[in-house]
């Protein structure tokens, strides 16, 4: 699991591992927080599906893409404890893991009730060392990719279309319309 620094508070691994989702929602760690999701929208999942058939058709067999998968940061040192659990609604990560671990790209497709959390998340993200990290947002048709620089994602390109570049891929383009029904 990613070396994260401690934070408090943060969740027992043992709770974590006996919480189940709700039939309405999903639950992550943020910063420590349980964090209760709504479920996601039609077109929502449309898009993710959407970005898992692109990345599978690119990615090459030792790198696995997983929808909506938890990515469990542990306090180093202290497996007991979690600080952040996120759920990208898309993820990519080296296959010989076999779950979640050092992703090389995680995606969001953004919802309206994720205003107050994404940030905690593209936070969970750069502390954890996520190297590149795409947000969707299909009302305003903007893809917004970011790329961790001196320990913060930042903004690298912004648009109706954005350039993937992934470990061991040629750079390929997205545009929103690929993404939407």
């Amino acid at each position: 699991m990613a070396d994260v620094a401690h934070a408090s508070p943060c969740v027992l691994a043992s709770e974590w591992d006996a919480l189940r989702d709700p039939p309405s929602g999903r639950w992550e760690i943020l910063g420590g927080e349980l964090v209760l999701t709504p479920s996601a929208t039609p077109d929502h999942n449309d898009a993710a599906f959407a970005l898992c058939a692109i990345l599978r058709e690119r990615v090459p067999p030792t790198l696995r893409v997983g929808i909506d998968l938890d990515w469990v940061l542990e306090v180093p040192g202290d497996p007991r404890f979690i600080v952040n659990a996120p759920r990208p609604d898309v993820v990519v990560w080296p296959r010989h893991h076999a779950r979640v671990a050092e992703p090389v790209l995680a995606i969001e497709v953004l919802s309206p009730s994720d205003s107050g959390r994404i940030a905690a998340k593209r936070f969970a993200y750069a502390l954890a060392g996520l190297p590149a990290y795409l947000e969707v947002d299909l009302d305003t048709g903007q893809l917004t990719r970011h790329q961790l620089a001196n320990g913060a994602l930042t903004i690298a390109e912004s648009g109706a279309t954005v350039t993937i570049t992934l470990p061991d891929v040629q750079p390929f383009t997205v545009t929103i319309d690929q993404l939407r029904p």
